[in-house]
């Protein structure tokens, strides 16, 4: 079966299942771990019977007891304004307001603030 490439980076990264049976079965047997490692790509087509598009690159990282690693899930939409809320739409959702002298919220006192008022 072939897969799209939004499709099973989209299922991945929300199913901790596919990510916890790749982990778990790395773990029961070295040679699928060293699979993993070598050709990541192949072994999960061959572990989920699917076809991974061709521009899909996959990398596996071993963590040890003194190296861990930090991934940054892709965010496409961080640099694109239009899918921020303004100040006011989230105030009005969570009807807190930012402080304007910390930028913590009015429900904690940053202490910064002159004229008492609680924020």
């Amino acid at each position: 079966m072939s897969v799209s490439q939004e499709n099973f980076c989209r299922e991945y990264e929300k199913e901790p299942a596919l990510q916890a049976r790749l982990i778990e079965r790395a773990w029961k047997s070295n040679d699928f771990r060293q699979s993993l490692i070598k050709n990541p790509k192949h072994t999960i087509e061959r572990e989920f019977n699917i076809r991974l598009p061709d521009n899909i690159i996959l990398e596996v990282l071993e963590e040890t007891s003194d190296k861990l690693y930090i991934v940054l899930p892709n965010n496409d939409s961080a640099d694109s304004s239009e899918n921020l809320l303004t100040e006011e739409e989230l105030t009005a959702v969570t009807g807190i307001q930012a402080c304007v002298y910390c930028g913590g919220s009015k429900v904690t006192n940053c202490g910064t603030n002159t004229n008492k008022e609680t924020k």
